[in-house]
């Protein structure tokens, strides 16, 4: 069965927010230090339920697709990649800068790979992104909803 909106299993639990598709004019802009912008359409995980399956089961992802988890506070974030078929990025993001990049080919593994310090939010892109486009830590993300931007704070 194939399962629509799922990529990993967060293991610190009951932080955020429903899983949701993102509408058309909403995505996630991150600017590199050196001013280049790029764009993800990500999908939400929104409560805890949606953050533990998160894209598990999914077959393929876009290079412009992601999913962005939501945390309420600051806090230590740990990720497996149990049942996740497609290698992934996953871009711990504090206070809107990008703190940590973490690669992950191993699918299917539950080894746990876990934020260095406390995040609110992770980005899960396809593997090889984050490098292929230069991201780096301390590059600006925000996500835009509506008809302004919203830095996540």
């Amino acid at each position: 069965m194939r399962w629509g909106f799922v990529i990993l299993i967060l293991l610190a639990v009951g932080h955020g927010v429903a899983i949701g598709a993102a509408r058309a004019d909403d995505y996630l802009m991150i600017e590199t230090q050196a001013g280049v912008q790029y764009q993800f359409r990500v999908e939400l995980a929104q409560d805890s339920e949606a953050q533990r399956r998160g894209l598990m089961f999914r077959e393929q992802l876009g290079d412009d697709q992601g999913m962005l988890f939501i945390f309420d506070k600051l806090d230590h974030v740990h990720f497996w990649m149990r049942n996740t078929l497609i290698p992934l990025d996953m871009i711990f993001i504090r206070d809107g800068q990008i703190d940590q990049i973490e690669t992950r080919r191993d699918t299917q593994s539950d080894r746990a790979t876990s934020s260095q310090r406390p995040v609110d939010h992770v980005l899960e892109i396809k593997a090889g992104r984050a490098a292929a486009l230069g991201l780096g830590r301390g590059d600006r993300v925000s996500l835009h909803r509506c008809e302004a931007p919203c830095l996540m704070r």
